[in-house]
């Protein structure tokens, strides 16, 4: 039964690591695309602070070691990666938003605009 236990925590936290390495990846290749077709809509100075952050990031994840700080430093390469494109995605009508599933952080709601939405009347048809 001890081993069971053991066994279970052991999972629990190769699991968490597991999770934690795969949105840091998913994070670093959204910024690398970005970087790469946006660079020169960016400030080389940004580019730059971004390179040195996703490099931090993958050495962390090198390591293997330490999740919560691998989830503490790909969060904030997230939130600077946006900063750095926010006005790229102003110019281009409010797209992409760091591109395929990184449009939702998770923080607050997904409503968003859908605030002033009324719901419709409907008739049933005739047959």
């Amino acid at each position: 039964m001890e081993d069971a236990k053991l066994h279970e925590e052991e999972d629990r936290r190769h699991k968490e690591l597991a999770e934690t390495l795969n949105e840091a990846e998913r994070i670093i290749n959204d910024a690398k695309k970005n970087i790469e077709e946006h660079k020169d809509k960016v400030p080389q100075a940004s580019i730059e602070a971004l390179n040195k952050e996703i490099a931090e990031v993958e050495e962390l994840m090198k390591q293997r070691t330490d999740p919560i700080l691998i989830k503490t430093k790909s969060a904030e390469l997230y939130q600077n990666y946006l900063k750095a494109f926010e006005s790229v995605y102003k110019q281009s009508g409010g797209g992409g938003g760091g591109g395929g599933s990184s449009d939702s952080s998770g923080s607050g709601p997904t409503s968003g605009s859908q605030d002033n939405v009324q719901d419709a009347d409907v008739k049933g048809e005739k047959k």
